[in-house]
């Protein structure tokens, strides 16, 4: 019997390889076969980038400056925590390539669909999608100590999914979905990882991976597993 994480895995390796052929087909306008060995050998990449890191910062815990963020926790009484950049020591701050491939796909898929004509109204609910989003994705995430950020999975894809068919509902049109793919990634980013900066510090870790789990890591997990449960239930309403 397989395990839940081989289950997920496989999930995972199917939705982010689907992702890849729906972005080369977006980007191509055609996907003919040539561009399917293309998109496979990009997420061959995305799975062989899985364990190098990237530096993006170190940073210093003090308590005289402020100058990066500035974090109170009034849970249990009250707990300032500043922290400022520094050249050396501290907090070392790494971003996983995965992530960072993953991250230019969404880039180059999003400037292929933009610009868009997108009235106000439209733009006001990608706005509060994406704050939502952040909030929600940062309430459901702890850091475990020795191990990272934990965020529940399987609530964050049925959000993502729910969310998705909203931004599809509100937009309209195959680029809907691009958009929501886009907007969770950002969010699961800064709510799972960049908001969550304290609890790494507050437990004296010395290394903190945004994206650290490489190709599984919820910030590529929820949202392609999402885009392809959205894409097979946009399908099912279309037909039916």
């Amino acid at each position: 019997m397989w395990g839940m994480k081989k289950v997920v895995g496989v999930i995972g390796d199917l939705s982010v390889f689907y992702w890849v052929l729906t972005t080369v087909n977006l980007i191509l306008d055609r996907l003919t076969l040539w561009d399917s060995f293309t998109s496979f050998v990009i997420f061959l990449l995305l799975r062989l980038a899985n364990d190098f890191r990237v530096p993006l910062m170190t940073l210093a815990v003090s308590n005289v400056s402020g100058r990066l963020f500035d974090f109170v926790d009034w849970s249990d009484g009250l707990a300032v925590v500043r922290i400022r950049m520094r050249g050396e020591g501290g907090l070392r701050v790494f971003f996983s390539l995965s992530a960072l491939v993953f991250a230019a796909t969404l880039i180059i898929a999003f400037a292929k669909i933009w610009p868009m004509h997108l009235e106000s109204n439209k733009i006001l609910i990608l706005l509060a999608v994406l704050i939502i989003s952040t909030a929600f994705y940062r309430s459901n995430s702890t850091y475990v100590k020795n191990i990272g950020i934990a965020v529940s999975i399987l609530t964050s894809i049925v959000y993502a999914t729910l969310i998705n068919l909203l931004v599809w509902l509100a937009v309209g049109g195959s680029s809907a979905l691009i958009l929501s793919v886009l907007i969770n990634f950002i969010a699961t980013t800064v709510g799972c990882d960049i908001l969550t900066i304290k609890w790494v510090v507050l437990n004296n870790a010395r290394i903190l991976v945004i994206g650290g789990l490489g190709l599984y890591d919820a910030i590529i997990l929820i949202p392609t597993v999402s885009y392809l449960a959205s894409s097979l239930l946009i399908l099912a309403i279309n037909l039916s």
